[in-house]
């Protein structure tokens, strides 16, 4: 019995390791995702400095003007690359989700104590015996088992309905 506690133990850490790794990858691709946000910002802020003024420029400045030219490609890029640079620090502060509690692995773990130790009781050919023969041990075997497949019918309830 120890060596499957020992399993099912490890199976169970192994279980909330998965659901702990799963947090922290969340975790880590929202931090990416406003990285990009902001990378891509800067970059149209330098396409507002570069592209914006050797193309466009020159069409600008021969109809209205060379201050026109300059206001109307600066100002455009200029408000593109302020709304990436506020919506990536906004995907920074947004709050981090609460770290995944063990709840499940818990419910798995009293299951697999319970179930192997009143089968180890009553499948021991040397205690059957004994408790054939003696009318207290076999309440108390009674009782036992009784106690522990109530417990394991209202831990299931119990799940089922999510408290």
């Amino acid at each position: 019995m120890p060596e499957r506690l020992r399993l099912s133990g490890s199976r169970l850490l192994r279980s909330y390791a998965g659901d702990l790794r799963d947090w922290a990858s969340g975790i880590a691709r929202r931090y990416e995702i406003a990285a990009l946000v902001l990378l891509a910002s800067a970059l149209a802020l330098m396409i507002a400095f570069g592209f914006g003024i050797a193309a466009l420029f020159h069409f600008i400045a021969l109809r209205y003007g060379e201050n026109t030219a300059f206001a109307i490609l600066g100002g455009g890029f200029g408000l593109v690359a302020l709304a990436g640079i506020l919506t990536g620090l906004t995907l920074l502060k947004r709050q981090l989700p609460p770290l995944p509690r063990p709840q499940r692995q818990l419910r798995e773990l009293k299951r697999s104590l319970a179930i192997p130790a009143v089968v180890q009781l009553l499948n021991h050919n040397g205690r059957a015996r004994g408790i054939a023969r003696d009318p207290t041990a076999q309440i108390i075997v009674t009782a036992t088992a009784a106690l522990a497949l109530g417990w394991i019918v209202a831990a299931t309830r119990s799940s089922r309905r999510g408290t």
